[in-house]
């Protein structure tokens, strides 16, 4: 089987705000790929799942890599990859790639998502409650506009962002009229980038609730006591000392 896999900047998110975000975004709206794997630093699950779901508004399978499960153990986390898979509804492969663990199975399960297709409908965010009906309103205005290629549900999402780079080529694309209503409706609704933030955001709080178990309260991780020591002004130095001192030594 001949694979090719393209390696996209790394990024927290696809809101076009860096060139990273910008190319990896473009890259999967225009190439569609087979499939999309996110691979997420298990030690910030939480932050890491703010990507996941906005690869989830996109019209490409996806499977996640839930990788360095090894340093998010010992800073206290216990993470649960086979029920985080059943809540999101799509395969999780735990990895500790330092030491090659996962990484075929986590080759694998993306050539089966090719071959078989997503064995089941991914559980998607959605906007805040209270503002579905924009989105709709949104949705309904643009729609017919929406340059080919471009999920249109996406589209009108990230306007309801103020994505700039959405907004400028549906400026391109709309009528003038169609225009004006979109401008009022977000004038309407000056909140409606904390609104989509704060639907994802509570995506991940359900997508975790069972799956992620945080350190308790006071608990020191190994991490934290070396930060302690290399930063402290004597020890600090002392450790500067010993690491030179091995180098050159």
């Amino acid at each position: 089987v001949r694979v090719e896999i393209i390696d996209l900047p790394g990024t927290y998110c696809l809101t076009a705000a860096s060139p990273e975000e910008r190319v990896t975004r473009d890259y999967i709206i225009q190439n569609r790929p087979d499939v999309v794997i996110a691979v997420l630093n298990a030690a910030s699950l939480e932050r890491n799942l703010y990507l996941v779901a906005e690869l989830l508004a996109l019209p490409v399978p996806l499977v996640i890599g839930l990788n360095m499960l090894d340093v998010a153990r010992e800073q206290g986390f216990e993470i649960e990859p086979r029920v985080l898979a059943a809540a999101i509804g799509v395969p999780v492969i735990p990895m500790v790639a330092s030491r090659g663990e996962g990484v075929h199975e986590l080759i694998d399960a993306a050539l089966d998502v090719v071959r078989n297709g997503q064995a089941q409908e991914p559980s998607r965010p959605e906007i805040r409650e209270d503002h579905r009906a924009v989105m709709e309103q949104m949705l309904d205005l643009v729609a017919p506009y929406v340059p080919e290629g471009y999920p249109r549900d996406w589209v009108a999402l990230k306007l309801l962002e103020g994505d700039e780079e959405i907004t400028a080529m549906m400026r391109a694309a709309l009528p003038a009229e169609v225009q004006a209503q979109v401008d009022a409706l977000l004038r309407e609704h000056e909140d409606t980038l904390i609104a989509v933030a704060s639907g994802r955001y509570e995506w991940i709080r359900r997508m975790t609730r069972a799956a992620l178990k945080r350190p308790r309260a006071g608990r020191i991780t190994l991490t934290q006591r070396l930060d302690r020591v290399a930063t402290h002004p004597f020890g600090g130095l002392v450790v500067l000392a010993a690491v030179l001192a091995a180098i050159f030594g």
